[in-house]
């Protein structure tokens, strides 16, 4: 399988087991989305950055799915028909933060850039 194959298709199982999980701790089914999965070369781990809704804290979500890494790690094996699937690692997706700050500079510099053009008249 190759690798781009094998991200979707982790992504996708793990957005699927995530939603079973019963832990009160991850609030409702829906608030937690897998962004990305990056499996190394040799498929023996598997980077799972994750995303929540504003109101629960990422780095508890991640806390508590690190904690059930190593059975969502066998129900990955069984659903995807792996004979051993990789080690995971839960990691907060900082992507929407870094680019809503982009924006905000972005936003500022044009203010500012308005500013000074006015100032020239």
């Amino acid at each position: 399988m190759s690798s781009p194959r094998i991200n979707s298709q982790l992504q996708q199982a793990l957005a699927e087991l995530v939603r079973e999980l019963k832990d009160p701790r991850l609030g409702q089914p829906g608030l937690i989305a897998i962004a990305e999965v990056r499996v190394t070369p040799d498929v023996s781990r598997a980077r799972v950055f994750v995303t929540v809704a504003d109101r629960i804290d990422c780095n508890d979500v991640v806390a508590v799915l690190q904690r059930a890494a190593g059975r969502l790690r066998g129900q990955l094996s069984r659903r995807l028909r792996l004979r051993r699937a990789p080690e995971l690692l839960f990691i907060p997706d900082q992507s929407f933060d870094r680019a809503n700050r982009i924006e905000q500079v972005l936003a500022e510099i044009a203010v500012e850039d308005e500013k000074g053009e006015g100032g020239d008249d």
